[in-house]
């Protein structure tokens, strides 16, 4: 077994994943990968963060339980679904295509509603955030930002077709400039 004390320094980890109005779930749905006190100190890991005065103790994997049709595939399924709107987005997105989103179906007023996805990332040993909330036709809002120092700092955030970026981040013409 590994040392329990030891820190994983520039590490990557999976911090958090929460989701709202997606698929089976209409209220927010959060899954967190930090290890609480009851948590075997054998299982935990250590992921130091740029600026965090104490790393984050980490569980290496997760056991997600509950009854038959209960959301356990949903949760791996929405997780998936923020994932493909990323991927999809950056490949082809474009203002006129569709956003394929899955809302929550059993109250017909989620389906105006938008869907929101946040994740809470360790990467090199920074921590990042990254969230949006998307319609049928368009992103209602996103936003990115990072702690290199343990400070939040903004990369950019929008609301609808209004961008802001974040104060380091923006270069003579406007374009957000390359953070690593």
């Amino acid at each position: 077994m590994e040392d329990a004390n030891r820190i994983f320094a520039g590490s990557n980890a999976l911090l958090s994943f929460t989701a709202k109005n997606v698929r089976s779930f209409r209220d927010e749905v959060h899954l967190s990968m930090l290890a609480t006190r009851l948590a075997e100190t054998d299982a935990v890991r250590n992921v130091a963060a740029a600026g965090s005065p104490k790393p984050f103790r980490i569980l290496p994997s997760v056991g997600i339980f509950g009854a038959n049709a209960s959301g356990k595939s949903m949760l791996l399924k929405a997780m998936h679904d923020m994932h493909a709107m990323v991927v999809r987005s950056y490949l082809g997105g474009d203002t006129l295509t569709p956003i394929r989103r899955q809302p929550f179906l059993l109250d017909p007023v989620c389906a105006d509603l938008p869907s929101r996805f946040d994740i809470e990332l360790v990467i090199n040993g920074v921590r990042w955030e990254y969230g949006f909330q998307v319609g049928d036709g368009s992103v209602h809002r996103e936003r990115a930002c990072y702690f290199p120092r343990g400070r939040r700092v903004l990369l950019y955030q929008r609301r609808e077709s209004d961008v802001e970026y974040g104060r380091s981040f923006r270069a003579a013409d406007g374009i957000l400039e390359s953070v690593l």
